[in-house]
């Protein structure tokens, strides 16, 4: 599966070009938080992903582009960018910036809770909390720090879900939420709407309804700019799902994590994760 894929969409109103937006692809399959710190100038293209992005300024600035409002980001301030919103980031040259990454899997229940929201205050001056679980979440996860030598990757793993839970909680009561109430295009309103309900029996008329578009238009429009067809990628998340769920849960039974996954079958789940990983999951166990 490609790591990116390139959107073109309609420009602005009185623009005569169009935008192109990447979709980070990759970020769906990630199976752990990503945290990552710089020291320097750093400039990323516009994109969006299904991941929550906090970024963090340890010293100097950095500018920083969210649905087309301009933020710049001071010393022990914070910004956070909710799942499926464009955004693009420059870090000036004598800037430190952590960024921390939460995929789709790691948000549990906040992950209704943000459907369909935006932070209200997304740029905030941070108490100490964000940066304190920044540094320990990375801690956690290169086995730094109080974690050196720790070689339970359960209960790290188990930890970092806490951790996760706590940093997007602590960002929640710092930004607030509000509805998003610019219009995303089509592709992307589908991404968040598959990503929401991909554990249910997912129809495309049903779908197609709630996005108000034709049948034709959603399944043409979207294997033309993803690549595949909408049941391929549902079935993508499922097996992502399913693989997060053993991982989590060793002993739990095919049965139950294609059940939970949203497949109708062991069978269809065997064929699916065959398909995304090479192998069968009592392989990858």
């Amino acid at each position: 599966m490609e790591n990116y894929v390139d959107i073109m969409l309609d420009s602005l109103p009185g623009k005569d070009h169009s935008h192109r937006f990447r979709y980070e692809l990759y970020r769906d399959c990630m199976p752990n938080v990503f945290v990552d710190y710089n020291h320097g100038k750093v400039d990323s293209p516009t994109h969006f992903h299904s991941s929550i992005e906090i970024l963090y300024v340890e010293d100097g600035q950095m500018q920083v582009n969210i649905d087309n409002m301009n933020y710049t980001v001071s010393q022990g301030q914070f910004i956070a960018v909710p799942s499926f919103t464009f955004h693009s980031c420059c870090v000036n040259a004598d800037a430190r910036r952590w960024v921390v990454v939460i995929p789709p899997e790691l948000l549990g229940s906040t992950a209704r809770q943000l459907d369909g929201k935006i932070f209200a205050d997304c740029l905030q001056m941070d108490d100490g909390t964000i940066f304190s679980l920044t540094r320990i979440i990375r801690h956690a996860y290169s086995q730094q720090g109080i974690f050196q030598g720790d070689g339970n990757a359960e209960n790290r793993r188990q930890i970092i879900r806490s951790l996760c839970a706590a940093i997007i909680t602590a960002v929640i009561s710092a930004c607030g939420l509000r509805e998003q109430n610019s219009p995303a295009p089509l592709i992307v309103n589908a991404l968040k709407y598959i990503h929401l309900h991909f554990r249910e029996d997912i129809r495309i008329p049903e779908m197609s309804h709630a996005l108000l578009c034709t049948q034709q238009t959603l399944s043409s429009q979207f294997n033309a700019v993803i690549g595949m067809t909408i049941s391929a990628y549902i079935n993508h998340l499922r097996a992502l799902d399913v693989r997060a769920n053993l991982s989590d849960d060793p002993n739990m039974r095919l049965t139950e994590a294609a059940e939970l996954a949203g497949f109708g079958s062991v069978r269809s789940m065997l064929r699916a994760y065959k398909r995304e990983f090479g192998c069968t999951p009592s392989e990858n166990r």
